[in-house]
């Protein structure tokens, strides 16, 4: 994931994204990177951890549209060859209900 996404400026962004514990916190000011860094520590669980189940949210969806999901998707397409659709990461996703199944 690192080749795909460069964490090296940020060391603590790289520390959450890449943590072992079972919970971690990455907390801070606005443009610190916490939807970036939870959004691609979301992407590593659920692919290295085949059937589980995740969910990110935000205090209002205004806000998770206008920035968490927009950053989640994004990244999905990065690491899906560029698209949503069925590819080899990504097995379905439906936008209307905002729901994504992956390959694993």
């Amino acid at each position: 994931m690192d080749a795909l996404f460069n964490l090296s400026n940020n060391e603590v962004q790289r520390d959450f994204v890449f943590a072992p514990e079972r919970f971690a916190g990455y907390f801070g000011g606005v443009g610190n990177g916490k939807s970036t860094g939870g959004c691609l520590r979301a992407w590593l669980l659920s692919i290295y951890i085949p059937g589980n189940f995740g969910l990110i949210g935000r205090l209002t969806y205004q806000e998770l549209r206008d920035s968490t999901l927009k950053e989640f998707l994004s990244i999905g397409k990065a690491l899906n060859g560029g698209t949503l659709d069925e590819g080899p990461i990504i097995k379905s996703y439906n936008k209307a209900e905002h729901w994504m199944v992956l390959q694993n």
